[in-house]
């Protein structure tokens, strides 16, 4: 009797609960496969998206990241034209700066391209960035867009001169032609022998200038793969890349430094958060529960190292398989003048493209870079991509959006970058005639 009445309780728990295993329940934030052949499958989706951020900080990592791809692409005609002379003078003239900017905490001076630059390399490594300068020279936002920019800029010029008495800009150089707020697209002068103890000392070398040099280009090569592989600008690739920046912050929150340092599109993103010194750290002491200071390595991986690679796939289930191989007809581009882009060049940057008639009603960007943001409800009223995402403007206006003079697009206040639209001329809808 006992060995019957256990075969049938063996029986009937094979019958009603063993016949087939209870499935894991589905992790939310998991990506699909990699074998999906759907080039969209591992853009984080809405239910995807891990929120660490709060949206002021997304919006202000966006705008900076904007900003310095603006940069890059104003810095690297020049840079190929100056070949490496630049280096041996960008690091004196950025401890001059920085003790202009000592010596005038009011003021918001302007860098030359050469000392933000040096400036952006000293920023990545955080703990010297903090141990160089104090808490009252380091900026808000070293990015930040200071008002009235040209007044600004003269300003710097006028302090340069009187403290050092040497031009501040190359002789023969105008500033309206080299103004590209919140930087002038030009490297400066040398500065006059036996000055060099009248700058602030920092630790940054020439070797770290090169190798940021050689990882922008690396971050250029990513950004177009990403662009061309989910089939998006630059703008609303930028406004996916900062939802994988919060799952990166996930795997450090559970891993620490053990996490590794991320692939360079994701470190974008990740610079672009430290251009906000103060706010970064304490931003990663509430999200994160520690500070998280950048120390960039030489001879790091731009598909980032293997600690992260291996987080990632065990997290997210991708390689980033989008990342490998050579671009599809991607344009190179080749020298130019100084101060001017090759098509080529132009192509890949289109947030260089000016809107003559244009000027930014929030910084005076003019003529306005960029991509433009025209407010439909008033009757002149022009932002740029990055005075548009913390605009102080009636939340009920529209805006349209303009990436090229020519081409005209609609947007709502309460959509995101990436959630903009094509108009197709339907005789319904609103047309906008861009000047």
């Amino acid at each position: 009797n006992f060995h019957f009445l256990f075969f049938l309780c063996y029986l009937l728990m094979n019958f009603f609960g063993g016949g087939s295993s209870s499935s894991p329940q589905s992790n939310p934030f998991e990506v699909s496969s990699p074998t999906n052949t759907n080039p969209f499958s591992s853009i984080p989706s809405a239910t995807q998206r891990i929120s660490m951020l709060s949206e002021e900080s997304r919006g202000r990592i966006v705008a900076n990241a904007t900003l310095l791809l603006r940069f890059i692409g104003s810095s690297y005609p020049l840079i190929e034209e100056y070949g490496d002379n630049w280096e041996n003078t960008a690091g004196m003239r950025y401890c001059f700066f920085l003790q202009l900017c000592k010596e005038n905490p009011t003021e918001r001076l302007v860098p030359t391209l050469d000392i933000l630059f040096t400036q952006l390399s000293h920023l990545l490594r955080t703990e010297k960035y903090r141990k160089n300068v104090t808490a009252e020279t380091m900026p808000e936002n070293i990015l930040g867009l200071p008002g009235l920019f040209e007044r600004q800029a003269k300003r710097t010029i006028e302090l340069w001169q009187s403290k050092y008495g040497c031009p501040y800009l190359p002789i023969g150089t105008k500033l309206e032609d080299v103004s590209r707020s919140p930087f002038l697209a030009c490297f400066g002068t040398d500065v006059p022998t036996g000055s060099f103890m009248q700058g602030v000392s920092v630790d940054i070398a020439k070797e770290d200038l090169s190798n940021d040099k050689k990882w922008f280009s690396e971050l250029r090569n990513q950004l177009q793969k990403f662009q061309v592989h989910f089939r998006m600008s630059e703008a609303d690739a930028i406004a996916q890349i900062v939802y994988y920046y919060e799952r990166y912050l996930t795997l450090v929150h559970k891993n620490r430094e053990q996490a590794g340092s991320p692939a360079s599109f994701i470190k974008l993103m990740w610079f672009a958060h430290q251009c906000t010194p103060k706010l970064y750290k304490s931003e990663c002491e509430q999200l994160l529960g520690f500070d998280f200071p950048c120390s960039p390595q030489t001879g790091e991986s731009s598909m980032g190292s293997d600690s992260f690679l291996r987080f990632w796939r065990s997290e997210f289930n991708d390689d980033f398989a989008f990342l490998k191989g050579n671009l599809p007809g991607t344009p190179t581009t080749t020298k130019v003048a100084l101060g001017k882009e090759s098509p080529a060049t132009k192509t890949e940057h289109a947030s260089i493209v000016m809107h003559q008639a244009a000027s930014c009603d929030s910084c005076q960007m003019q003529p306005l870079r960029g991509l433009r943001y025209k407010c439909a409800n008033c009757p002149d009223f022009d932002l740029c991509s990055i005075c548009y995402p913390g605009r102080n403007h009636p939340k009920e206006h529209c805006f349209i959006l303009i990436e090229f003079p020519s081409q005209k697009r609609f947007t709502t206040p309460l959509l995101a970058i990436s959630d903009i639209y094509n108009i197709e001329q339907p005789t319904n809808q609103i047309s906008a005639q861009a000047r």
